[in-house]
Order: structure tokens, then sequence, then C-alpha cells
């Protein structure tokens, strides 16, 4: 009787120990069950969605907090929508290059741009000029298509876009983490003057900390001209005449100015004249009269020594 109080009390103290790791085997098989029932990979994206873009297949895929963690932290943010910058360079040729360099720059107006430069020249009668403009980047193609219209001919088109937006995520995640190093900046310097530190200790301090407020001021300064770049489309314009603006005969003779000319060469010539008699009387005039009175003298000198052999 000894022996089986004994082994009953025995199994009554394991008796709890197999409930628990029967319990433990039973939740494992449900776990089990449940992933093998739970749908995974392709089968859980939904048949439209794989026709559709890259965006409706990331939307179907299923995602797990740990790998949402994970790619947050990996992947750098990405803005809304990109970072494009379009340049324009457009030749028109028109019969009036001053009425469509005004109506160029109302136009730009009118949609909100405006002018960033204008340079006109001369050449004999007719103007050229070259105009800049910054137009918003949703309303470029309705502005080069109403230049487009009000021209006699298009010379040359060329259009070029820049990608920034790289660039752009880039300036914008070491902005993120220079202000984390800022605030973090600030909470030591403010601590160390509550504990009454060292002025060299401060003074470094702060001198981090300016010079990381000076890279958060560059960066935003960048990020601040990437936007306007890529709101404000660059429209450089050219305008030429064309052959019917250019008059059949060349205006601005005037026929009185041609006899001034003329009269102006004949009074040049007769100038010209005079200073030369006046030169000759002169200048030249004296010298001749002293070469003539001393051949003179040198004759009389001759014949009277002639004279003088004769009456010998």
């Amino acid at each position: 009787m000894k022996d089986r109080s004994g082994f009953g009390k025995a199994a009554l103290a394991v008796l709890p120990l197999l409930v628990l790791a029967g319990g433990l085997l039973g939740c494992q098989k449900r776990e089990a069950m449940e992933v093998e029932e739970a749908p995974s990979g392709p089968s859980s994206i939904p048949p439209q969605a794989v026709g559709g873009n890259a965006k409706s297949l990331e939307s179907a895929a299923p995602a797990s907090p740990a790998a949402a963690d994970a790619a947050g932290t990996a992947a750098a943010p990405v803005p809304a929508l990109r970072k494009l910058i379009r340049r324009v360079e457009l030749d028109l040729a028109v019969r009036d290059t001053e009425g469509a360099a005004q109506a160029a720059q109302q136009l730009a107006q009118r949609v909100q741009g405006y002018l960033e430069s204008m340079d006109s020249r001369r050449s004999g009668e007719l103007m050229y000029y070259e105009v800049t403009l910054r137009i918003p980047s949703p309303r470029l193609d309705e502005v080069l298509a109403a230049l487009k219209k009000g021209a006699d001919r298009i010379d040359r088109e060329q259009q070029g876009v820049e990608d920034v937006t790289s660039q752009y995520v880039d300036l914008t995640a070491r902005m993120k983490t220079l202000k984390g190093t800022e605030a973090e900046l600030q909470a030591l310097l403010a601590e160390s003057r509550s504990r009454g530190r060292k002025a060299g200790e401060i003074m470094e301090i702060f001198r981090e900390l300016t010079g990381i407020r000076t890279q958060i001021e560059q960066i935003e300064a960048q990020v601040r001209t990437f936007d306007q770049l890529a709101a404000l489309s660059t429209l450089h314009l050219k305008l030429a005449p064309t052959e019917a603006a250019k008059p059949v005969a060349e205006p601005g003779w005037k026929p009185w100015q041609t006899v001034r000319s003329a009269f102006r060469s004949l009074v040049s010539l007769l100038r010209g004249g005079v200073d030369l008699l006046i030169i000759l009387v002169i200048d030249v005039l004296p010298v001749l009269l002293v070469l003539w009175l001393a051949w003179l003298g040198v004759k009389r000198v001759r014949s009277a020594l002639r004279r003088r052999r004769e009456g010998r």
C-alpha cells in the first residue's frame, strides 16, 4: 500500500508537466496549420493587379511589420513627384519682331511666369530679339503652342529635361540627418551650460553647431533652387524678321545730304589748293628768289672776269 500511494503521489506531480507539454504541442500544431492555410507570394495578388503597373503590385503584395520597418530604415525618402528641370530653345521667324517680343512677355505674365532677360540688336533697319522667359512647367506646352501659332516659320526647336530627383532625395536625406545632429548638439550645449562646464568645451560644441547650421542652410538653398527650377521651366526665345519684313528699297536715302557731301568735297579741294598756294608763296618763293639772286650775282662776276681778260 505504501508503494501504491507513493506511485500516486509521483503521478500527480508529473501530471501538470504533461498537461503543459501537451498545450505547447497543440499551439505549435495550430500555428503550423495557420501558416499552411495563409496565402503567400503571387497567390495573394489580385488578378487585376498582375496586368497593372508596379504601384498596383506593391500595394497588393503583403508586407510584414518587420519588413516594413527594415525597408523604411534602409530606403531614403522619395518625393511624391519627380523633380524634372525643362529647358527649351526656340527660334522663330516673324514679321514684327518687336511686337512678337512684347506678346511673348505678356503671354508669360498671363500664365504666372515672368521675363528673365531680353536682348535686342539692330541690323540695318531690322531688329533681332533674344528673350528668356520663366514659365510654370504645367503651362509650358501651352505657351509653346501659342508662340508657334503666331510665328511665320519655326527655324529651330530644342527641348531638354534634366531629372534631379536622386540629387533632391540625397539632399533632403542629408538635411534630415544634419537637423538631427543639430538637435543633439543643441541639447548637449544646453546641458553643458547648465552644468557649468569649461568655456573651451562649450565653445567646441558651439563651433560644431555653427558648422552643422551652415551645412543645413547650404543644402536648403540647393533644395529651394531645385524646387524653383522644377516649378518654372526656362524658355529661350530668338526672334528674327522674315523676308517679308525687309523693305523693297533701303530707307533713309536723302539727296540733299548727297548734295551737301559733294559741296563739302569741293570746298575741301579748293581749300587744299589755296593751302598749297600759300605754302608756295611763303615757303618756296623766297627760296627761289634767293637762288635767282645768287645766280644773277654769279653771272655778273663771270661777265666781269671775261671783260678783263679781253681788255688785256
